[in-house]
């Protein structure tokens, strides 16, 4: 259904704007061009308003709404990477401690999703965990729990909520994935989420800007 009614001249947008939705405040505000004059777009639980200097519409399709914050929200993720390396060795643990994987992430307001596979370990894995670090190299404690594959070789995954405490810590390089195995209980894989970014093979020299860790971001 569409309603019509008639604005002022030069109507103030930070008003409440009577319309066949209710009155209702004002979320955002998108300013276009419209044929003979400035047009705004606004949104707001009720639905998108469409209004110009003459006139103002009630536009109450979801779909508008959906699709606008659809575009907001895909703007807002962030994607990570992680390089998963064997965890600090010693001569004691050393043949013990061996394989590789990979991992992204994407963070969405505080979700974050993990997904990775591994290979080569010794023994079978036996759980995985995010940890957060001092800083990025520094071991830490875990804070949430990964699922991943009970085999030599698999998958590390996880749906995880994030506190602002822990959204800040990866931004910051802190938060990394670790995963055990039997004959390394301790860490056999670890590697830092990092913001995704382009990485050079063994022996390729690095093209263009080279991506620098934050190794001692606060």
């Amino acid at each position: 259904m569409l309603d019509t009614f008639a604005l002022p001249e030069e109507p103030d947008v930070a008003d409440l704007v009577q319309s066949g939705c209710g009155r209702f405040p004002i979320a955002w505000v998108f300013v276009l061009p419209f044929a003979g004059g400035e047009g705004r777009i606004t949104l707001n639980s009720c639905g998108a308003q469409i209004m110009t200097t003459k006139k103002a519409f009630c536009l109450a399709v979801p779909a508008i709404l959906g699709g606008i914050l659809f575009s907001l929200a895909a703007q807002a993720t962030e994607n990570f990477q992680a390089n998963l390396g064997p965890a600090p060795l010693t001569a004691a643990n050393r043949a013990n401690i061996q394989g590789r994987g990979s991992a992204t992430a994407v963070l969405d307001g505080r979700k974050l999703s993990v997904s990775g596979t591994f290979g080569g370990l010794v023994s079978p894995a036996t759980d995985a965990k995010l940890n957060l670090g001092l800083v990025m190299g520094a071991p830490g404690p875990s804070i949430l729990d990964l699922k991943v594959s009970q085999d030599v070789s698999g998958t590390v995954s996880g749906e995880l909520t994030l506190t602002s405490a822990q959204v800040a810590a990866l931004k910051s390089g802190k938060l990394y994935i670790q995963i055990n195995s039997q004959k390394a209980a301790t860490g056999n894989l670890w590697g830092w989420l990092e913001p995704q970014h382009d990485s050079a093979a063994p022996g390729v020299p690095q093209q263009g800007d080279w991506y620098m860790p934050g190794l001692l971001n606060d």
